[in-house]
């Protein structure tokens, strides 16, 4: 198991508790390994499935749960969550699709909020 995270609204130490969950569920076979780093870096995306391939362990599925989802703030900073939120899921579902060429992934998951914040009305000026 590989688990990227920003750190923006979570703690390293959490990911200690879910490394716990897995031991006490006998699951020490797999291993978990957490990586910052952040979706809006597609290099970043890039070089951790290039490496996973590189070493013969393929990313066979993946689950999405990197939005931000305050209410307040996205009211305050709408294009903010727009780009963490849709370019980062975007930048991820384009690295699979180009680092996979032909394999697949068995799992995808994306994982969002369940109410919409804030109808934004935007004008392009010409």
């Amino acid at each position: 198991i590989v688990i990227l995270d920003s750190l923006r609204n979570s703690n390293i130490k959490s990911f200690s508790q879910i490394k716990l969950i897995f031991s006490k569920e006998k699951k020490t076979f797999m291993k978990i390994k957490v990586l910052k780093g952040d979706l809006i870096n597609k290099g970043f995306i890039y070089s951790v499935f290039k490496k996973s391939e590189a070493e013969s362990k393929p990313i066979n599925g993946v689950i999405h749960f990197a939005g931000l989802k305050a209410v307040a703030e996205s009211v305050n900073n709408p294009l903010k969550y727009w780009k963490n939120n849709l370019v980062g899921s975007f930048n991820l579902i384009q690295s699979i699709k180009f680092l996979r060429r032909g394999a697949y992934i068995k799992l995808l998951v994306i994982s969002s909020v369940k109410k919409n914040f804030l109808n934004i009305k935007i004008t392009l000026k010409g």
